[in-house]
């Protein structure tokens, strides 16, 4: 169909500008013109009679034209891909857009969304410090992602780093409480969700190389109970969390005895409790930094107040709803777990797509995307290119598929678009290689003349007389 498109084109330029000069024809009044006697420089049938027009088609031209040539490369004969890029109301180009894909971590951007619907924008969540008679104090997990030491969110990449202070929470027990002597010791209580620290269905390498801790509704330092230059896993992430309390009340000068675990007696009562910062800003970060856990806990988190309980099965049933309530429609859409580390997952291009137009490209979600060569997992990414700055997208990368999900800012409007790919020849340099030069396109785009170059040109004037003499 692209063969028609310039000859369609101009025989629209052509009657457009005829029936210009028919316009111009019966206008015209007796009175003589100011303008009598000038010859026009833009002749009636020229392209530049309607110069919008001829700026658009060229755009789109070039853009379709860059984006064919990155996927005809022969390393991607066997590969298979879907594309859909759309700029306000008008698709502008679609590669198998039905196409069932596994979309790793662009999954998050689903979860982000349900997320925000069901927990609500400035929802957080509240650990609890409760002491009961026998004298032990126990730190009861809101399944927070975020809860966290000062030395380990010092070790982020990305600084500051957000997140849960529990030292706070110590501080309060010690000052505010005036609770210095815990005989009983600390007690963590994970009771809120199940105990399920890994998804069967994952590969056992994800928990090998710390894809995520060990899942709890009682997590402190991402489950990890050695950090910095190597990352152990805590058998018990609630025992884990609560040794770590204990530790930083007795660095505040408590007496306090051993830990353990178990559920909080009826009658023990708050005595102190720490927020987490709202939904949004976790959504956000969970974005930027990709994290799987955040993304694990928000499903669960869904699950246990809006579904059965806090399982991956309660969870992602309401994540579906959730969507579905927004208007999404999920025809072929198949969610295991929040953050894509599953292979079962399957989502299409222009089930991204529709995602995408229910996002505002102001608003939280796509303030949380990582944007290129600036933050997150882009902040490598796209440097010294015109993708610096404008392009925000969520990464998705698993061995031999890769994904991104976002906006481009141009002069044209946002662009949206979702690019997955599947079946890749390697596991990880062919798919970053699509992305960027997708991302390169996009950020060109509108590459065209700009309409005013094209306008009609003023009247030239009248040539003067040639005087002999």
């Amino acid at each position: 169909m692209r063969r028609w498109t310039a000859p369609a084109v101009f025989l629209a330029i052509a009657m457009v500008a005829g029936w210009l000069a028919v316009q111009s024809a019966t206008a015209q009044s007796p009175t003589p013109s100011r303008a009598e006697g000038l010859e026009l420089a833009t002749p009636v049938l020229s392209a530049r009679r309607v110069p919008e027009l001829v700026t658009q088609t060229l755009a789109d031209g070039r853009l379709r034209a860059g984006l064919d040539l990155a996927f005809a490369a022969p390393a991607l004969e066997k590969s298979k891909t879907c594309l859909v890029v759309e700029v306000g109301p008008r698709r502008l180009y679609e590669r198998e857009a039905a196409l069932p894909l596994i979309p790793a971590s662009t999954l998050k951007v689903l979860t982000g969304v349900a997320a925000l619907e069901k927990l609500g924008r400035d929802g957080r969540y509240a650990t609890e410090a409760r002491l009961d008679p026998q004298g032990r104090l126990w730190l009861v997990g809101s399944g927070d992602p975020l809860l966290a030491t000062p030395d380990y969110a010092a070790t982020a990449r990305e600084q500051p780093q957000l997140f849960t202070n529990l030292d706070n929470l110590a501080s309060d027990i010690v000052d505010t409480a005036g609770i210095r002597s815990i005989p009983g010791g600390v007690w963590g209580d994970e009771s809120r969700y199940d105990s399920q620290r890994y998804l069967s269905s994952w590969p056992a390498t994800h928990a090998s190389t710390n894809q995520t801790g060990p899942l709890s509704a009682l997590t402190v330092n991402d489950g990890f109970a050695t950090y910095g230059a190597r990352l152990v896993a805590a058998p018990v992430p609630a025992h884990n969390a609560a040794e770590v309390l204990a530790n930083l009340l007795r660095a505040k000068g408590a007496v306090v005895g051993s830990s353990g675990t178990g559920v909080t007696p009826a009658e023990a009562t708050t005595v102190a409790a720490v927020a987490s910062p709202t939904v949004t800003d976790i959504v956000g970060q969970m974005l930027r930094a990709s994290e799987n856990m955040t993304a694990e806990l928000l499903v669960k988190e869904m699950g246990k107040r809006f579904g059965t309980g806090g399982t991956w099965a309660a969870g992602t049933e309401v994540v579906r709803t959730a969507l579905a309530e927004t208007g999404f429609a999920g025809e072929g859409m198949v969610v295991t777990d929040g953050s894509g580390l599953d292979r079962s997952g399957r989502l299409s291009c222009g089930l991204l797509s529709a995602a995408l137009d229910r996002i505002e490209p102001s608003g939280p979600i796509a303030a949380g995307l990582p944007v290129a060569g600036r933050s997150g997992t882009l902040a490598g990414r796209f440097v010294g290119t015109p993708a610096t700055g404008r392009l925000r997208a969520k990464t998705g990368s698993l061995n031999f598929v890769s994904g991104l999900v976002g906006f481009v800012d141009t002069s044209a409007g946002a662009i949206e678009f979702s690019l997955l790919a599947n079946d890749l020849p390697d596991p990880a340099a062919r798919g970053r290689l699509l992305q960027d030069q997708v991302g390169a396109v996009l950020a060109a785009y509108p590459n065209a003349p700009a309409a005013a170059d094209l306008a009609p040109l003023p009247p030239a004037p009248p040539a003067l007389p040639v005087r002999s003499g």
